[in-house]
């Protein structure tokens, strides 16, 4: 809802107050499209956190599994000789 100084001028007053009610419940919609798309974002970055937290638990785990083997093959070796 857009109005010009002429529009001001020139519309009767209820008009002006019927105007200025679309404007807020416009201002309304917008808002309320922001703080779901907002609250949206955060849920997504939350999921997203948990996931590379796990990812992250998952990669220290096998790193360990990996790094006992290692041992255990050096152990071979000194073992050998």
């Amino acid at each position: 809802v857009r109005l010009s100084e002429t529009d001001f001028k020139v519309m009767a007053r209820d008009e002006l107050i019927l105007r200025w009610k679309q404007y807020e419940a416009y201002v309304q919609a917008l808002e309320g499209k922001y703080t779901d798309l907002n609250s949206n974002d955060v849920t997504g970055l939350r999921e997203s956190e948990e996931k590379l937290k796990q990812q992250q638990q998952e990669s220290a785990r096998r790193e360990n599994i990996l790094v006992m083997r290692l041992a255990t093959k050096e152990q071979e070796m000194q073992e050998c000789t």
